[in-house]
């Protein structure tokens, strides 16, 4: 239901089933649009409730990535990418409740006019897959994927997606680029031989080398 009907407002029920999904399998017509009516409800809220900024649309990740180092931080890291998302306008939540017990998702992309909201939905220890997952995810945005669907959902995590569509390849590139610098990062060093103290030691030197989150 629109939450316009908590207002004392005319009831409206919001249901739509023409969202992109990615990996999907043998979800059935009416969990597609449960999660899509889900994700336009909470997406609306959030772009009303947020001031509109510039667009992301078409911008190069290489040129964003140095923008954002220009700010002076070490490397590009979820802290990062969320102040980059909310000065354009662009609100990211991380969800806890889903409309669907048995099926949650990973994140999606929801797309009203010109304006875009993110809704993480996958929990993790560190903050690093959470900074891929939405680089991802602003890759479909910047990429044009969504192509005039009100949403795009990411219903497995993108990093080990098997068999990845041509925008899905698109997005993880853009996230790679955005985070490392390089679609196919190549991280080196001159140790042969690790233990748990030598490879932690490595990492965080080329983290400082490379400017990528250690």
């Amino acid at each position: 239901m629109s939450p316009k009907g908590l207002l004392g407002q005319r009831v409206e029920f919001v249901w739509d089933d023409s969202a992109k999904f990615k990996h999907l399998k043998a979800e059935d017509e009416g969990d597609r649009a449960a999660l899509t009516a889900f994700g336009l409800a909470v997406g609306r809220i959030l772009i009303n409730a947020t001031k509109e900024g510039g667009s992301l649309v078409g911008f190069d990740a290489q040129i964003l990535r140095q923008e954002l180092l220009r700010t002076g931080s070490a490397f590009v890291d979820l802290e990062l990418l969320l102040s980059l998302c909310w000065s354009v306008g662009i609100p990211v939540i991380h969800l806890r409740v889903f409309p669907l017990e048995a099926k949650k998702m990973h994140a999606m992309v929801v797309s009203i006019g010109n304006r875009f909201a993110i809704l993480l939905g996958k929990d993790a220890n560190y903050p690093a897959p959470v900074a891929f997952t939405l680089a991802h995810e602003l890759g479909h945005i910047v990429s044009g994927h969504l192509d005039g669907a009100p949403l795009l959902v990411d219903l497995q995590d993108p990093a080990f997606a098997k068999e990845p569509d041509e925008q899905e390849k698109e997005a993880d590139g853009f996230a790679l680029e955005l985070l490392t610098g390089r679609v196919d990062p190549q991280i080196t060093t001159s140790l042969q031989t690790f233990n748990a103290p030598t490879l932690a030691e490595a990492v965080k030197l080329a983290a400082s080398q490379y400017q990528v989150e250690p």
